[in-house]
């Protein structure tokens, strides 16, 4: 499956499947939970109602991609296949032994006054008259590229547009849903950008759609020019 079907199929999935929890589902939740409650004496996470209310949520979820009305046994049954192993997973990471990282940072620690010794040695050899000469260029050198940095144009995005720019229209999408709903048209985003008071050419506002497309943080459907929540 190509990625851009995936995400048209997910985002389909979310705005038109709306499925209703049934008594079978239900008891079928309630038999995992004690389960998992079961489990957790031999594991170091607790399982607490939270717990719970993230398996209604991701039953739910599993329904939807099913394009199914109900939420029926079989979703809780996978689903409780992926808690136990989340749970597993997590378990055996905190059973690592610390002892390694503790042992780098000791490294790093001796490096650093290994590293400060020596700075500290090379400044005990120089003559009196060469500490301040060093420390001239020093100045020097930090004012030369301080004075670099300011003349440098902005930097821009692989897309041609600006950070800046990119920021105005995200601002834009997110305060749109706010007031209205999760869907939204190219056109309702260039009238929205023009109440502004920077300007967004038009073709900077489809490469920064484009952009935000490819990062995941929004959902755009090129055939109906139209930009959906992730």
């Amino acid at each position: 499956m190509k990625m851009d079907f995936c995400k048209k199929y997910i985002a389909y999935c979310k705005q038109k499947c709306k499925p209703k929890l049934t008594d079978e589902a239900t008891e079928e939740m309630a038999q995992v939970y004690v389960k998992l409650r079961e489990e957790e004496q031999n594991g170091t996470l607790p399982i607490t109602a939270r717990c719970f209310e993230t398996l209604i949520r991701l039953s739910a979820a599993h329904a939807k991609l099913r394009l199914s009305k109900i939420i029926e046994k079989k979703d809780v049954k996978e689903i409780y296949q992926i808690l136990r192993y989340a749970l597993k997973s997590s378990d055996m990471s905190e059973l690592e032994d610390p002892d390694d990282e503790m042992e780098a940072e000791e490294k790093e620690e001796e490096m650093e006054v290994e590293e400060q010794a020596n700075n500290d040695d090379d400044d005990d050899d120089m003559d009196e008259d060469d500490q301040p000469r060093r420390r001239r260029r020093r100045r020097q050198k930090n004012s030369q590229s301080q004075s670099s940095q300011s003349q440098r144009p902005a930097k821009r995005a692989r897309g041609g547009f600006s950070r800046t720019q990119k920021k105005i229209v995200m601002k834009a999408i997110t305060t749109y849903w706010k007031q209205n709903n999760t869907e939204m048209t190219m056109q309702q985003l260039r009238n929205f950008l023009d109440q502004g008071t920077v300007v967004i050419s038009e073709a900077v506002c489809d490469a920064v759609i484009n952009n935000l497309d490819e990062e995941g943080k929004i959902f755009f459907v090129k055939d109906e020019n139209k930009i959906l929540k992730m």
